[in-house]
């Protein structure tokens, strides 16, 4: 049976069986993204979605900046006083509560970091993990 179909028939049907395959594929796979392609049009959705991801990470970036100069100042001031932990914790949580847009996201690390080594460098004090927890819920 097979010497009876010529080459070009075979590579024919091989081709448009990949091709049905492919397509399937795609479509089961990215329907949301080739609907909101045919919807919105290529080029207005990349920079779309980037623009409000940089603007979102400068926004953030900017709080995690602020947070920080505000906890290293208030650090380094308890330094000087030498004041009891609790109250180095309920004042670094109101700080934190200032920042809300921080909480749960990857900023949330280097604010931790911050915190447990001006509190070790500054103050003599070792801040737990279990603490930084407190520190950030509301």
């Amino acid at each position: 049976m097979f010497p009876l179909i010529p080459w070009s028939d075979f590579l024919f049907a091989i081709l448009l069986v990949l091709f049905t395959y492919w397509l399937v594929i795609g479509l089961i796979y990215y329907r949301n993204e080739l609907r909101s392609i045919l919807k919105n049009g290529f080029k207005i959705r990349i920079h779309s979605v980037s623009d409000k991801q940089d603007n979102q990470d400068e926004d953030l970036f900017s709080q995690c900046n602020d947070c920080a100069t505000k906890l290293k100042l208030f650090i380094r001031g308890e330094a000087i006083h030498e004041k009891d932990r609790n109250i180095l914790l309920s004042q670094m949580k109101i700080i934190i509560r200032q920042h809300p847009l921080l909480v749960s996201t990857k900023w949330q690390i280097p604010v931790n970091n911050l915190i447990k080594y001006e509190c070790k460098q500054r103050c003599s004090v070792e801040i737990s993990d279990e603490e930084i927890r407190t520190i950030w819920m509301r």
